[in-house]
């Protein structure tokens, strides 16, 4: 066995355990945070958007941070650490040191975007939270909007646009960036990546804030798809089907409020 296979394995088993740690963290966050507040309309409030009572801002923060983080660690597993191997096979042959430090600075900025996607979240769902808690009208209107909501990310995953941003995903990605011999390029690589990875997963994580961000179903078929159209073959075919199936998900919610 050669030293880059060796420094391979230990990368993957690596990999692994951060990956079961982040998503035995993401059941006890969900399980934690199960339940909710009955609204009009007949739908519940996830604890997702609540303060305790005895629990500061900070703390509130801090805890959802905490959890958004492991979530987005599992979701994106996958398609991560595909991307990785491929930095470091790209850089294997070089004789850059501290490969290792280099794969870790793409990951953290990989992650950091998808941190400050939640740090931008939060306090746009404790705002609408709480205006929804206090005005019974878009209360009861709310399962109607999430519907609409779902029934734009079926449309999106149909549209040219979606097809292009999927298509630099996946056919760019790390392969595009030259090699790299700093911690700091590396970090720039992740930066991009992960940009270029929110953009295109944009419609898919909006189905999934409307349906329960802390619901471990969705953020299964969520990651399930994501992971599809990045690494399996015909995306254009993939992309379609997960729209279809979104839209016609939307349009049973519909149903349901209608009735």
């Amino acid at each position: 066995m050669t030293p880059v296979q060796v420094a391979d394995r230990r990368f993957l088993a690596s990999c692994a355990i951060i990956f079961v740690a982040s998503v035995a963290v993401t059941v006890c966050a969900c399980e934690s945070m199960s339940g909710g507040m009955p609204m009009q309309g007949g739908w519940m409030m996830s604890m997702t958007w609540m303060r305790m009572p005895d629990q500061s801002w900070l703390a509130a923060t801090t805890l959802f941070m905490g959890m958004w983080i492991a979530m987005m660690t599992a979701m994106m597993s996958p398609v991560l650490l595909v991307a990785l191997l491929r930095f470091r096979r790209l850089h294997a042959e070089s004789t850059t040191p501290g490969l290792n430090a280099l794969t870790a600075a793409v990951a953290s900025g990989y992650l950091l975007v998808w941190s400050i996607l939640g740090i931008v979240l939060y306090p746009i769902g404790i705002v609408a939270a709480c205006i929804l808690m206090v005005t019974p009208t878009l209360a009861r209107v709310a399962p109607t909007a999430s519907a609409v909501i779902l029934l734009m990310a079926g449309c999106v995953q149909l549209t040219g646009w979606k097809a292009r941003v999927l298509c630099r995903c996946r056919s760019e990605g790390m392969s595009r960036s030259a090699k790299v011999d700093r911690v700091v390029e590396g970090w720039r690589v992740g930066i991009r990546m992960g940009i270029d990875c929110v953009v295109c997963c944009s419609g898919l994580m909006a189905a999934l804030i409307v349906t329960g961000v802390m619901n471990l179903v969705g953020m299964a078929l969520v990651a399930t798809a994501i992971t599809a159209e990045r690494l399996l073959r015909n995306p254009r075919s993939i992309d379609r089907a997960i729209g279809v199936g979104i839209i016609l998900f939307a349009f049973l919610q519909l149903d349901a409020v209608s009735q």
